[in-house]
């Protein structure tokens, strides 16, 4: 019944819009520090480490498909 009320209120395009903000955020300099502190931590997993995980069953690069994708590699 709450899903109907909330329908009935909201548009359509009202929540579409909801729906697509955080895919519109705009590149800010907070998202810069996060992903600074990301790499400075060693927090961001490349196929080496899924692959050190067992997540993965290889570790070569998707674009290049010759070496080991690491962070290093990727930039």
């Amino acid at each position: 019944m709450k899903i109907e009320l909330l329908v009935t209120e909201w548009s359509l395009l009202k929540i579409q819009k909801l729906y697509k903000r955080p895919f519109s955020i705009i590149y800010t300099e907070n998202t810069k520090l996060m992903f600074q502190f990301k790499i400075n931590h060693n927090i961001i997993y490349a196929k080496d480490k899924l692959k050190r995980a067992h997540i993965i069953a290889d570790d070569i690069g998707y674009l290049c498909k010759s070496k080991q994708h690491t962070i290093q590699h990727m930039f």
